[in-house]
């Protein structure tokens, strides 16, 4: 149990983690795209123009420019690091990514005790406040697709 509790404090090892949930939760759909595509005898582009698989593959494509996105951030200091976590913490709940939410979510928890009043990303503000309105935007868009397509009549 001690570990576990040691695993949930290392927020160096929580980064890691979390590239790496959202770097093969990516390369996990686009295999299995691929592998359905291939099975109903489909291009993978012809595969992409059904509007599921469309809206997986642009939360895919969104998991993988966060995971840029976290590495840029630690490149900064942890109260950048701890910032970029709450907001992939809501993000990744509202597109339905449980696993890397709750791994976010242990990395904020673990930098409770960081410094903060560290400025907020002194040398990349502007790509990861960029980067963070494009990701919003891209899940509310996909928010209201998927709403649509569960819709009667639409």
């Amino acid at each position: 149990m001690n570990a576990i509790y040691n695993f949930l404090e290392n927020s160096s090892r929580l980064r890691t983690v979390l590239f790496w949930v959202w770097m093969l939760s990516a390369a996990g759909f686009v295999f299995f795209a691929y592998t359905q595509s291939m099975t109903v005898g489909q291009s993978f582009s012809e595969t992409l123009q059904h509007p599921a698989i469309a809206l997986s593959f642009l939360v895919a494509c969104m998991s993988v420019i966060q995971s840029v996105m976290l590495k840029v951030a630690e490149s900064e200091n942890p109260q950048t690091v701890r910032l970029f976590g709450i907001f992939s913490v809501v993000q990744q709940i509202l597109v339905g990514n449980l696993i890397a939410a709750l791994v976010a979510f242990f990395l904020v928890r673990s930098l409770r005790f960081e410094d903060r009043t560290e400025q907020f990303a002194p040398q990349w503000r502007w790509a990861l406040v960029g980067g963070m309105v494009l990701i919003g935007v891209l899940t509310l868009l996909t928010l209201i697709a998927r709403y649509n397509q569960m819709t009667p009549g639409s």
